[in-house]
């Protein structure tokens, strides 16, 4: 709820837009435990500190956003003043606050933040929540979490509007995870991912164009598969090799052997080419019933069906000399290979052959 709120906000003008950077560090945050729906914050600040996230962030800043005010937050008052420390060491202006801070020295800081006689502020758990500086326009979160409500209070401190304040740029510390859900700026408002310069509203928007584009394109496909008695007819006459239970080819000589192989949430059709590059016929992987009709359309296009016909007479022929060397080279990738075949089923072998030594499969 929060997140569309924000997002909500941010399209009607009353907060700032956000741009997003990855700091991606050598951390494995699966062997971090969690505590209360988040990391243990103990366990995190010393897999942080021996991934170096302190210079890390020192060094991401100085990249990304010399020009700009900053809030860094931490898991630990150490790692505050860590880093502010390596800040410093790059030339930064930078300071540290905690509870420790008596009230009248964090006030101090503060409107040293805000003349911009301090550059950034390294805090840990002190300005998430009845801090206000609108001309602030970095968030560097230097602590990985697992909580969208704690992720939204961090990244909300540099959403407030100011003169002259185009956005905030967020820089999202990072590391790597198959067992733990982060949250970052993109996967907070549900984005693959953004592009250089990017806002989070102008990546929402090209997404949801993407998205559109994808759609219409499908619904055409599935009137030309579903309406298409030549290309129904087509399909009739061909028979596509099954290289693995889910990685299909059709070899179609010259013009390329079309391959469908697995990706995230379905398959990609492909075209390899013996002296060219490999032609992508879906650029993200779709369901297989439309990744064969892709693949099928192409093939019909192309006009390669005497090549690819089931029942096509050469299909018949014995196997040649060529053939025969081609199967001892692809050997290793096809294992054991019958001494007697005819040239269709020989064919059959070179492409499963190709296929796989192009995927990387044994």
């Amino acid at each position: 709820v929060y997140q569309y709120q924000l997002l909500q906000a941010i399209r009607d003008g009353y907060l700032s837009d956000l741009k997003t950077e990855r700091v991606d560090l050598n951390l494995d945050l699966d062997e971090i435990h969690t505590v209360a729906g988040d990391f243990n914050q103990g366990e995190l600040d010393d897999a942080l500190l021996q991934a170096e996230v302190a210079q890390a962030v020192a060094e991401a800043y100085v990249e990304h956003a010399s020009d700009r005010k900053g809030i860094v937050f931490t898991v630990s008052v150490d790692q505050a003043k860590r880093t502010a420390a390596a800040l410093r060491a790059q030339g930064v202006a930078a300071e540290w606050v905690a509870g420790e801070i008596s009230m009248e020295e964090r006030r101090a800081i503060l409107q040293r933040l805000k003349t911009g006689e301090t550059q950034v502020v390294c805090n840990c758990m002190v300005l998430t929540e009845g801090f206000d500086e609108p001309t602030v326009d970095c968030v560097i979160v230097a602590r990985p979490t697992k909580s969208q409500s704690l992720y939204i209070q961090m990244i909300g401190r540099g959403t407030r509007k100011a003169p002259g304040k185009k956005d905030c740029l967020v820089l999202d510390v990072t590391g790597v995870s198959k067992r733990h859900k982060l949250v970052t700026a993109p996967t907070l408002f549900g984005l693959k991912g953004t592009e250089s310069g990017e806002t989070i509203t102008e990546a929402l928007d090209r997404e949801e164009e993407e998205e559109t584009k994808r759609s219409a394109e499908a619904d055409r496909l599935r009137s030309i598969f579903d309406e298409d008695n030549e290309l129904q007819e087509f399909r009739e006459m061909i028979r596509w090799l099954s290289v693995t239970p889910d990685v299909y080819a059709l070899s179609a000589g010259e013009a390329g052997t079309v391959v469908l192989y697995p990706g995230e949430g379905g398959h990609y059709a492909k075209v390899m080419k013996q002296k060219e590059e490999d032609e992508m016929l879906t650029q993200e992987p779709v369901w297989l019933e439309l990744a064969q009709g892709i693949a099928e359309d192409y093939l019909r296009k192309v006009g390669t069906l005497g090549l690819i016909q089931h029942n096509a007479g050469w299909r018949y022929q014995p196997m040649t000399a060529g053939q025969e060397r081609i199967l001892r080279w692809l050997k290793k990738w096809l294992g054991e290979i019958p001494t007697t075949m005819t040239r269709g089923q020989a064919s059959d072998f070179i492409t499963k052959g190709l296929v796989r030594r192009d995927l990387g499969i044994r």
